[in-house]
């Protein structure tokens, strides 16, 4: 309690404080107002404020009822020279070009320098104050702060930094007054009360004119004792009198002010009850005189529809049967042709059937020739095998044909190469040997041009169905598995001299029968080089790679992306490949991989990916003891196994991914070629085909090409993740690992 009742004795300290500042700054403001007086000049002493306010003039002049102004009242603008010069040597005084024209009686600006002080005080409130020992502390201060005159009045230490910064000690003064006089307590903390000595007692000692001032020095006396409560009880008492003065002043203020907008809400009222009369007189008018043109025209309206609607009927049933006139007429026409034509075609088709059949007679005999001088002898005899089975068993029922391009006779006549100009093959529905399909395949291996070959045929020796399409070139193999897929699919590439080997499958569709089978047939391929999966692919299947000597190997699913069900197993496998130069990954996230020695390239495509994963990334790479580059495509997101379909993806903003960039640029070891950020593009935003706008960070990797196939991987990458709407942003990164042995 006693602590309660010591921060009110406080407030009213702070209140008597307040007091003797604005009766020490009392004199020292008379008599610099009266030099402001005297520069802004003298005013003819018959106009009044509100003949020299232009209408409408803000914040006066709120208009809110028509031909009523709350501030000029009855009064009309008119132009004085000798007051205008005074009203704009008055506003060039006020810091913000703002005076409080509503304070002060412009006729009074002759005699008065009060009334030209008032035009720098608070704008309301302050029009019935006749002198500044009137005024409270708010407005004393208030004109310290708005007039510039008394900048040259206090040092910088009341001044610096300069109004209207809240810092300014001036201004951390004026809040005092508004801190003590807006208390909903009548409380104030000793610490408080402390440094509102201190601000006041600034101010009464500025040593530029107040230090100088007798009031101020004597108010600074009084201040000092009642500080230390050295102050008798009678300067208390009086002190409390001028306060509760001032109270009462304030009271009469706040009256006067109700008044007024008791009068002017009066006076809107009456007006807005006459213009409301006047308003309603008018609509009702005009609704009556709208009513009768609105018949009127509904009148001619109907009139001229029931006018048009007959002449129209009229035109409709002429061109009506003028129209039936000219189908029939068409319709006549249109057979006889029809009659003429049908019989010209139908011998002309016979023509081409009879041509047709020759020809096509002629092209089989001259491509079974070809196909069996390109084989040698053990594989003459196999293949003859395999077309002898064919024959006997399902030939009568499924005829096979190989349709060649060449139709010239004269070039069919002598020895060509193997399949010179075969551009397509289709087995369906034979029966065949894996010992044919070799002798097929190795022929197609050695033409120069793309073939596309398109089995679903039956393998004679284990009567399984072979569903596949397949497409070589020179020494490329890519093989597209769709179902019923058989041990002896493999035994017909074993051997054959393939350098480049893709195979394709849907996930749901393709498993892996056979992977010793597998494993055999990848081992015989002594030239195999590249080698690519492009399908969801068992961890099983990871021994038939073990061991091979390819240089590059991609893995990769585009329908639902590769997934890695064993890790380790993975990791066992590649460090099995001692001769493995590039490595590709299409992942769906991270995954934590070991990476054999003999590594030179890694091309990663990763719908999502984290930045701890992706330092854990670099990290791995840097690890290598040999130089690597790798080419990073990610998605700025994580994957969120909790969530429904729509929210598998949660995104991550691209700032997280930049200070991992900072990161790897601070390292000697490693040089970031390329960053690019990718933002997707609204739909509704989009210039083009392109969903995506870029913003390079670091982008200097045009010094050398892709590695891989990279581009391909890239523009399939690009186009899945465009059906992830949820992902906002990806990142293309390029970095080079050059460890510091051999830097």
């Amino acid at each position: 309690m006693a602590a309660t009742d010591n921060e009110t004795n406080n407030w009213f300290k702070a209140c008597l404080a307040l007091n003797i500042t604005k009766e020490g700054l009392a004199n020292f403001l008379v008599s610099e107002l009266q030099k402001v007086h005297v520069t802004v000049g003298s005013s003819c002493g018959n106009c009044c404020i509100e003949t020299l306010i232009p209408c409408p003039t803000q914040p006066y002049c709120s208009k809110r009822i028509k031909s009523y102004c709350p501030f000029h009242k009855s009064q009309k603008p008119q132009q004085c020279f000798t007051c205008d010069k005074v009203k704009k040597n008055i506003t060039s005084n006020h810091r913000y070009n703002n005076p409080s024209w509503r304070n002060t009686d412009a006729k009074k600006w002759a005699s008065d320098y009060w009334e030209i002080g008032k035009c720098f005080l608070p704008p309301d409130g302050y029009s019935s104050v006749l002198s500044v020992q009137e005024s409270d502390f708010n407005g004393v201060i208030s004109i310290l702060l708005n007039c510039t005159h008394f900048q040259n009045c206090l040092s910088p230490s009341s001044l610096s930094p300069p109004p209207p910064n809240k810092q300014s000690p001036l201004e951390m003064v004026r809040q005092i007054g508004r801190d003590v006089r807006h208390t909903s307590d009548c409380k104030v903390t000793d610490a408080d009360l402390q440094g509102y000595f201190q601000r006041l007692s600034t101010l009464l000692a500025d040593p530029k004119c107040l230090l100088h001032d007798h009031s101020a020095t004597i108010a600074l006396t009084r201040l000092n004792d009642l500080q230390n409560d050295r102050m008798s009880l009678k300067e208390v008492c009086e002190l409390l009198k001028e306060v509760l003065k001032e109270a009462d002043q304030l009271k009469e203020r706040c009256e006067e002010l109700m008044e007024e907008a008791k009068e002017t809400g009066e006076h809107f009222s009456r007006e807005a009850e006459r213009n409301l009369a006047e308003a309603l007189q008018k609509l009702e008018t005009l609704i009556q005189a709208g009513e009768q043109r609105i018949d009127s025209k509904t009148q001619l309206g109907e009139q001229r529809i029931d006018s048009k609607t007959q002449l129209g009927e009229q035109r409709i049933d002429i061109k009506t049967q003028l129209g039936e006139q000219r189908i029939e007429s068409k319709v006549l026409v249109a057979e006889k042709q029809i009659e003429t034509k049908g019989h010209d075609v139908e011998q002309d088709l016979e023509r081409k059937i009879k041509d047709g059949t020759q020809q096509i007679a002629y092209h089989v005999q001259d491509g079974i020739v070809s196909l069996q001088q390109a084989a040698n002898k053990t594989e003459a005899e196999d293949y003859e095998r395999g077309v002898e089975d064919t024959a006997s068993s399902d030939t009568s029922k499924h005829p096979v044909s190989i349709v060649l391009n060449n139709a010239d006779q004269v070039q069919c006549a002598d020895p060509r190469p193997v399949l010179p100009s075969v551009e397509r093959i289709d087995l369906y529905d034979v029966a065949c040997s894996s010992t044919w399909l070799h002798s097929l395949f190795s022929a197609l291996l050695t033409c120069d041009h793309k073939v596309v070959c398109e089995l679903n045929c039956k393998i004679t020796s284990c009567t399984e169905r072979v569903s596949s399409k397949i497409q070589t070139g020179k020494h490329a193999f890519n093989m597209h598995m769709n179902k019923y897929n058989s041990p002896s699919l493999w035994k017909a590439l074993h051997g054959l001299n393939i350098k480049s080997l893709t195979l394709r499958g849907w996930m749901d569709d393709f498993e892996v029968n056979g992977v010793e089978s597998l494993s055999q047939t990848l081992s015989s391929l002594k030239q195999l080089e590249t080698l690519s999966f492009d399908m969801y692919i068992s961890p099983i299947l990871w021994k038939a790679l073990n061991g091979l000597n390819i240089k590059s190997l991609t893995l990769s699913c585009w329908n639902n992306c590769f997934r890695v069900n064993d890790v380790e197993s993975l990791s066992q496998t590649l460090l099995s490949l001692k001769q493995l130069e590039t490595l590709t990954l299409c992942e769906l996230n991270y995954i934590d991989i070991q990476l054999p020695q003999s590594l030179k390239y890694v091309n990663i495509y990763c719908y999502a990916l984290c930045p701890t994963d992706l330092r854990k990334l670099a990290e791995t790479l840097s690890a290598c003891d040999q130089k690597i580059e790798g080419k990073l495509e990610f998605g700025c997101s994580c994957i969120n196994p909790g969530s429904t379909v729509d929210c598998f993806f949660e995104k991550i903003p691209v700032v997280n991914y930049m200070a991992i960039l900072q990161e790897l640029k601070k390292l000697n070891t490693v040089a970031v070629k390329r960053f690019q950020i990718f933002d997707r593009i609204p739909p509704k935003m989009r210039i083009g085909d392109s969903a995506w706008s870029v913003r390079g960070i670091c982008d200097a990797d045009d010094d050398h090409e892709d590695f891989g196939n990279a581009q391909d991987n890239a523009y399939r990458f690009i186009t899945n993740i465009d059906d992830y709407a949820r992902i906002i942003n990806r990142i293309s990164m390029r970095i080079v690992i050059s460890p510091a042995s051999i830097s």
